[in-house]
């Protein structure tokens, strides 16, 4: 049967069919039929996919079906007539993120899925898009090293209404001392970060996608609105096959579609991305998944330069007293080293 899960609907695949329970997902014994009209009850029916084409099909083959789809216009005649839902129809000229570039990143990820090199790759950011209560989903992203995402992890806003309970994934779902970030754009992510910091000593670091930027494209020549057009166009760059970065996306059909789904326009030398709220209209759902993982990707770096910070080890720390405050003192001094002969010349 269907079930909701913020703005999207989610397949709950069960063992046999009959009527369940919507709040807990168990099986009912017995139920009326004015149990289901009222809600009270969800009927499961078992769903049978059988591969065919429209000349298989036996009612519609001889209705002239097949001359109106021959009359449509690609990709949509190749999808209903051939079967061909592999064929993609031509961007829109001024999409954003280009399909065949975030494709290119989905075989990265699979040929990377395949070999499990990823499993001894350490995380570096967690980025949290927050939803708390309506039907948005709260969202973390994940990348580890070598641009490797992991596959987003949702949960409906209803059930993190509070930063209690986005602390609470945060702190499940980050390893390797990562960085963590939070879309702070309308204060939702505030209080989870104060909670990070007070509770764990965890300094998450607020992106606010509304705030003014000071970026500018690679070539230089334009400049951005605001830091959510710089966020999404550092992330087209990134993805383009000369940047030299080799992004590696999971394989989720609604990540994709999220990506490749904002338009750019310019105004003058400034480019502005498609907002949120315009695309939630126009999809039907917020891109929640491809903002937490271009949220993590613009904290990248950032990572990247506090995983060189220097942390002594237990032996440098306890027998030669060597800190990490004392290591920032002492740069550009000359630093003793130990005499291995103890003092001994012969």
């Amino acid at each position: 049967y269907m079930t909701q899960e913020g703005d999207r609907n989610v397949t709950i695949w069960v063992d046999q069919s009959g009527g369940y329970d919507p709040e807990t997902g168990e099986r009912l014994k017995s139920y009326t039929q004015e149990d289901v009209l009222a809600g009270k009850v969800m009927v499961a029916f078992s769903r049978t996919f059988i591969k065919s084409l429209l000349k298989d099909n036996a009612f519609l083959k001889n209705t002239g079906y097949a001359a109106t789809l021959s009359s449509t216009p690609e990709p949509l005649r190749s999808l209903l007539l051939n079967g061909s839902f592999t064929v993609k129809g031509e961007d829109h000229p001024f999409q954003v993120i280009p399909t065949l570039h975030a494709l290119a990143a989905q075989d990265r990820y699979r040929n990377v899925i395949n070999s499990g090199e990823h499993k001894r790759w350490r995380q570096l950011v967690l980025f949290a898009d927050v939803a708390q209560g309506g039907m948005d989903m709260t969202v973390l992203g994940s990348l580890l090293e070598h641009d490797f995402f992991e596959e987003p992890f949702a949960q409906a806003g209803k059930l993190t209404p509070t930063g209690n309970e986005v602390e609470a994934l945060i702190l499940l779902k980050r390893r390797d001392s990562s960085l963590v970030g939070i879309d702070g754009t309308g204060g939702w992510g505030g209080s989870t970060r104060d909670l990070l910091e007070r509770d764990h000593k965890i300094v998450a670091e607020m992106v606010i996608a509304s705030a003014k930027s000071t970026g500018w494209t690679a070539d230089q020549r334009y400049k951005f609105g605001n830091i959510r057009s710089e966020m999404w166009w550092m992330f087209r760059e990134a993805l383009d096959p000369k940047s030299g970065f080799e992004i590696k996306l999971p394989l989720s059909t609604r990540l994709l579609t999220q990506l490749t789904a904002p338009i750019f326009i310019i105004k003058g030398n400034t480019i502005w991305i498609e907002g949120k709220d315009e695309l939630r209209v126009r999809l039907g759902s917020s891109t929640d998944e491809a903002d937490a993982v271009i949220g993590a990707w613009l904290l990248r770096e950032q990572a990247l330069a506090e995983r060189m910070k220097f942390t002594p080890d237990i032996v440098s720390r306890i027998a030669h007293g060597v800190t990490a405050e004392r290591l920032h003192a002492m740069q550009g001094e000359s630093i003793p080293m130990d005499d291995p002969l103890g003092g001994y010349r012969g």
